[in-house]
């Protein structure tokens, strides 16, 4: 194969599919190997919920969640039918850290960044709340905000289709067997494991988005790199 790729990405979760999703939407030429099906890892076993970050207020990363708080209402303008609300509450007792700190911490999550989509945070009478039923008797009041939820495995296909109608070239049941870098070009040797057929692919960048497997395929790669 002549053609040489601006971009060469291993593994097709949600980050994989995301990066050449955003790289083909910039006019990158594109192509990604999955070496079973899209989502097959961790990217179709996650929790489901796209949140801002609550808990990293703690640690004072504000720009942090404000970023995340803004990524949260961009999935929700651009995937609203699988991207959805979810109130969610947090109960308070006299053990716990003191309400008004939680209170705070409300407050900032609802104003780092202002949400079009969802419905701010509020206190709540858990003696008078639908979630009373469930709760023990210890927890009085508590507190109610929103974060989103999805369907994990589907926002990542979504994200491999958009990239192909960019442009990109997405292959599953592919395995990357050997990289090589020579004379500042990277040659990528695959395997499609259904059909037997083998291919070199040629691409200036490389990029790993294995995730677990993220060390181990570094690990084999770089002892094959001339």
């Amino acid at each position: 194969m002549n053609k040489i790729y601006d971009i060469f990405i291993v593994g097709g979760g949600i980050n994989g599919c995301g990066i050449a999703r955003d790289a083909a939407s910039r006019g990158y030429s594109v192509s990604l190997a999955e070496k079973n099906d899209l989502s097959s890892g961790t990217s179709s076993a996650s929790s489901k919920l796209i949140h801002g970050g609550l808990r990293y207020l703690e640690n004072y990363e504000f720009l942090l969640v404000r970023k995340a708080l803004k990524e949260r209402d961009t999935l929700l303008n651009i995937a609203p039918h699988i991207v959805k609300e979810s109130r969610i509450i947090l109960p308070h007792h006299k053990g716990l850290r003191p309400a008004w700190i939680l209170k705070l911490g409300m407050m900032l999550y609802d104003n780092l960044y202002l949400s079009s989509f969802i419905k701010r945070s509020k206190s709540i009478d858990i003696s008078s709340h639908e979630s009373q039923g469930v709760l023990l008797d210890s927890y009085s009041k508590g507190f109610e905000y929103s974060d989103c939820s999805a369907d994990d495995s589907r926002l990542t296909i979504l994200n491999a289709v958009d990239a192909k109608k960019f442009g990109a070239h997405i292959s599953t049941r592919t395995f990357v067997n050997k990289i090589e870098q020579i004379d500042n070009i990277w040659e990528i040797q695959t395997t499609n494991s259904l059909s037997g057929e083998s291919q070199t692919v040629k691409a200036k960048v490389v990029i790993n988005a294995t995730g677990p497997w993220v060390d181990t395929f570094l690990k084999d790669s770089y002892r094959k790199i001339k």
